[in-house]
């Protein structure tokens, strides 16, 4: 996947939301940068359980849905268009491991841009803020886990579904795309 350059770079831009988070949270506890901007430290929204949500939000459902746009459809499709799956089958390896082998593809790469960054943001926060706040808030960590976890299963089940039934990757992105819409 990242040799096409259009995907490089859609997948360089998903990380600017999380630069983006981490500079606003290095700002709400640095007082010279504040004073630097001309910023007062109660402009600034807190960086609270509704940040992380709006985080997740934003990496999760828009950025992780567009990345399994774009990857999800072409991992079972050609397999299946070009009568390669029964080649692959008649190898030791079962469904399920294709399957899951296929999965883990798409997984990954949506993991690399949405819990994976919460988490460290969650624990740069709870770095800069101190211990209580990481105890006061651990559920946070927990639910950018477990919420993560749950969307990047069900997209990947979905892309892999569409996928199978249209055959053809373009037809397979117009059925996800309608899906996720």
């Amino acid at each position: 996947v990242f040799k096409s350059r259009l995907f490089v770079m859609f997948f360089t831009v998903c990380f600017v939301w999380p630069v983006g988070a981490a500079l606003w949270i290095y700002l709400h506890h640095n007082l010279n940068a504040l004073a630097g901007l001309n910023l007062d430290a109660s402009a600034l929204a807190p960086v609270d359980a509704g940040f992380f949500a709006a985080f997740m939000g934003v990496q999760c459902f828009v950025l992780g849905g567009l990345l399994a746009l774009l990857v999800g459809p072409g991992l079972v499709s050609p397999d299946l268009a070009n009568g390669a799956l029964p080649l692959y089958l008649s190898r030791p390896l079962t469904r399920t491991g294709y399957a899951v082998g296929k999965m883990a593809t798409l997984a990954l790469l949506i993991s690399l841009i949405t819990w994976i960054p919460g988490l460290f943001l969650f624990f740069l926060q709870s770095w800069l803020e101190g211990w209580s706040w990481f105890a006061a808030n651990a559920r946070i960590g927990v639910a950018i886990v477990l919420g993560a976890g749950i969307w990047i299963v069900t997209i990947s089940l979905l892309a892999m579904a569409t996928s199978a039934v249209a055959r053809r990757k373009v037809v397979a992105q117009t059925f996800l795309l309608g899906v996720i819409i």
